[in-house]
């Protein structure tokens, strides 16, 4: 039967919202498991984000099929695409609103490919009620949009009207839900109400509006208000710690420095390009397979500050929540410097990490560049350590150092040669490799600056009684595996990174097996004595433990990777990456069997998807 285009349309109209209030309805599973949503203005947002993600997803698939129906407009089309559409969106909602309830995280090619690898069924056990009540609830929902259907054609083909609700009115109530959505949260960003922030991964596909920089620039608005933050009240979508801390009283309480330099991959720890650091390296701990929690700043900070998966940083962020280590010590009575040649509220760490430590920030300082604000570090750093009021209490210092990131330095450090600003639409081989010389100079202008940190720590006493620790928040890569930079993917150049550990009694040692930043908190927690199990708040183990993964987890924007000594699995963490997976070797190609290497790795694989849930509620 042929269709007139308008009768087509009319009816795929129809079709979508006679569906449209049970996939609300089903949407309402989402907050229904999710507890702490608390507020009048946290319902408001669970309510519009609803309406606003439901409309979005029926847009896309209004225009696809009304696309296609115009194109075809037979009755045999409409009945094979819409039918099966309406029924996959349902039971897309109820199967991802399950896994939501137990994990708190959505569909993703993580998950994926753990339901469809040789042997992680082994740890997953769904159970004859919930597979047969899924079945007869399918054939059911499937029946019943046959029906529906059938009956809209008939009655626009007698010509009656098809919905008692114009299309236009509900249009302009979805166009509203989106405003209301995408308002209140741009507002809850701006003014810290973490009420609202927590719940940014409620619904799958979800997307914010923030407007902090429009904002700051456009308006003169001061985004960065760590005064109300102070006393952020306790998270209500995450269990962390899992159980409360425990020390020994009488256990040691050294000085932590961590020293960040950005982009410094693993094999520019050498004495060619970093002879200061290689000579610490001589007389400390060095990690040799080490990696970062994350290809971005934002990620790798994040994981080595919280000893868990870089791709936690989206719930800890709404949350507003600190992590274990920086509590502890503000519990133990340390003293805190916190400096950065980039401002800390893009990344956001004012607002996670230090979001309790905003009078011990220092990140404005002069200059625009490393090229200044590097040295201005080294030189507030030991200033302040020499003139704090109470010498004997511990501290805690951080800090960032920026020249790798944007290529500068000093003339004289001009050592591999000078390159060029690089033309990133236009960079071919020759600029890439200037890149690279300047990458190469601006890490020995740092490693200089080392040099006088060390010198400035042993002079004041002070490095004998400080764990010290020099890594890279991720690496850089220069086309060595066809990327250029990172945030691209998790190749060696961009995730495998130097780490140096200064440890208190403990002499120069060569570590092989793997490592990463998520092991740095729970070492540190070791030495202070606190005897919880690491699973009680980090996804990592202390470095000398005898028992300890033997692969990494570092993560990007929307995607994961587990990493080993052979292999490299890139997964989407976003319900929007479908099942997009890679299954990479060691040198980061395509493998040619994907079940060979992903069968042995079943458990490993259930663990880390585990992991991810670990510390939600």
């Amino acid at each position: 039967m042929v269709l007139t285009r308008r009768t087509a349309l009319r009816v795929v109209t129809a079709f979508l919202a006679v569906n449209l209030p049970l996939s609300l309805l089903l949407g309402c599973l989402y907050p229904a498991a999710t507890p702490g949503i608390a507020t009048p203005l946290g319902w408001t947002f669970a309510a519009a984000a609803l309406v606003s993600n439901t409309a979005m997803v029926y847009a896309v698939v209004w225009i696809l099929v009304a696309t296609l129906v115009v194109v075809v407009p037979r009755r045999r089309i409409l009945l094979g695409i819409a039918v099966p559409l309406g029924v996959a969106i349902h039971a897309a909602t109820v199967i991802d609103a399950t896994l939501y309830r137990i994990f708190r995280y959505h569909f993703n090619s993580m998950v994926l490919n753990v339901l469809t690898t040789p042997g992680a069924w082994d740890s997953v056990d769904l159970g004859v009620a919930t597979v047969a009540t899924f079945v007869v609830a399918g054939v059911a929902l499937g029946a019943a949009e046959v029906v529906l259907a059938r009956r809209l054609l008939a009655r626009a083909a007698a010509g009656d009207c098809l919905l008692r609700v114009r299309p236009a009115w509900i249009s302009l109530a979805l166009v509203a839900g989106i405003a209301v959505d995408k308002g209140v949260f741009a507002y809850a960003d701006l003014y810290n109400r973490s009420d609202i922030t927590r719940f940014v991964k409620l619904y799958p596909l979800y997307q914010p509006l923030t407007v902090k920089r429009l904002a700051q620039r456009a308006f003169g608005f001061r985004v960065n208000r760590e005064e109300g933050l102070t006393e952020v009240a306790r998270a209500a979508t995450l269990r962390y710690p899992l159980h409360p801390l425990v020390r020994t009283p009488e256990a040691a309480t050294p000085n932590v420095l961590v020293v960040l330099i950005d982009c410094w991959r693993y094999d520019m720890l050498n004495e060619e390009v970093t002879p200061n650091l290689t000579r610490f390296a001589a007389e400390s701990v060095v990690l040799n397979h080490h990696y970062s929690g994350g290809n971005a700043t934002r990620f790798g900070v994040f994981s080595i500050l919280y000893g868990l998966y870089g791709y936690d940083w989206h719930a800890f962020l709404g949350e507003r929540r600190s992590p274990v280590l920086l509590d502890a010590l503000q519990g133990l009575g340390y003293d805190f410097k916190i400096l950065s040649s980039t401002r800390l509220t893009y990344p956001e760490f004012r607002k996670s990490a230090f979001i309790h430590l905003a009078d011990a920030i220092d990140d404005e300082l002069p200059g625009t560049t490393g090229l200044t604000r590097d040295p201005e570090q080294i030189r507030r750093l030991l200033a302040w350590l020499g003139e704090r009021p109470d010498p004997a209490r511990p501290f805690f210092g951080f800090l960032f150092l920026d020249a790798p990131h944007g290529r500068v330095y000093p003339p004289e450090f001009a050592r591999f040669g000078a390159g060029a600003q690089t033309n990133y639409l236009i960079a071919g081989e020759a600029e890439v490799a200037a890149a690279k010389r300047d990458y190469m100079n601006a890490l020995a202008f740092n490693d200089a600056l080392v040099g006088k940190l060390l010198d400035g720590l042993r002079k004041g006493g002070w490095l004998e009684n400080t764990i010290v620790c020099f890594t890279g928040d991720h690496g850089e890569e220069f086309r060595e595996h066809g990327y250029f930079g990172h945030t691209s993917a998790f190749t060696p150049e961009q995730v495998h990174v130097p780490c140096i550990l200064h440890l208190p009694g403990v002499g120069h040692r060569q570590v092989d097996l793997l490592t990463s930043h998520l092991d740095f908190v729970p070492t540190v927690m070791e030495v202070l004595g606190y005897t919880n199990p690491p699973g009680d708040y980090s996804n990592g183990a202390p470095i000398f433990a005898s028992e300890r993964p033997a692969y990494a987890v570092s993560c990007g924007w929307a995607d994961c990777a587990v990493i080993d000594d052979e292999a490299t699995l890139v997964f989407s963490m976003e319900s929007y990456g479908g099942g997009r997976a890679e299954v990479l070797d060691r040198d980061y190609r395509p493998v040619a069997d994907r079940r060979a290497v992903l069968a042995p790795r079943a458990d490993r694989l259930v663990a880390v998807t585990r992991g991810f849930s670990r510390f939600m509620r």
